[in-house]
């Protein structure tokens, strides 16, 4: 399919008119201009981004967004084209803004199951009462400790307890982005230092 077939098509569908495909297929924008589908390929190119979307009956679309298309999460937060994962549900405006109805902002307290040892290593925790996620960590996520124990990341250790806010994808069932991690304890009494 050429760009001005994947332009035309897309204009005719932010309309909400019915278009048919080459393989014969045909789909229908919802009446308020808004495809809904899953990601199924992303391709980012510099000049934009190629999305195919799976909507309901296995049907696919082709998609072209700019690269200054509007993205945000289920809440409302900003986000880049790079933060959408396959298999994300993800709504398309007739004006090309793309909403990733399977990433919001969360806050998880945990354990530490998996801790990690260097830069850029992801964390496991373990909630309460879900299964353990896994935490993707940047050079961006925040750190904190009250206690002053620790001053980095790499020095969590497996049992300790965090908080953690950031990007959750609910269809990876992962954190995708940390923005912030604090540790919550244990806290040890500090001993002085003998001669």
């Amino acid at each position: 399919m050429t760009k001005l077939t994947v332009a035309i098509l897309v204009g005719l569908l932010a309309l909400g008119m019915t278009v048919g495909r080459p393989s014969g297929n045909s789909v229908r924008a919802a009446s308020a201009g808004t495809i809904t589908g899953t990601a199924t390929a992303i391709r980012i190119h510099t000049t934009g981004t190629a999305l195919v979307l799976r909507l309901n009956g296995n049907r696919l679309i082709n998609l072209t967004l700019s690269a200054h298309a509007s993205i945000k999460s289920a809440d409302g937060r900003v986000m880049t084209m790079a933060g959408i994962q396959l298999g994300d549900h993800l709504a398309v405006s007739k004006g090309g803004a793309v909403q990733d109805i399977s990433q919001r902002l969360v806050s998880i307290k945990g354990i530490v199951s998996v801790a990690p040892l260097e830069g850029g290593d992801p964390l496991v925790v373990q909630p309460a009462s879900a299964p353990a996620v896994l935490i993707d960590l940047s050079a961006r996520t925040r750190y904190h400790d009250a206690s002053h124990e620790t001053a980095r990341l790499e020095q969590l250790e497996d049992a300790d307890q965090v908080q953690i806010q950031g990007l959750f994808d609910s269809t990876r069932g992962e954190m995708t982005r940390a923005d912030s991690v604090t540790r919550l304890g244990p806290f040890h009494k500090k001993h002085g230092k003998t001669a």
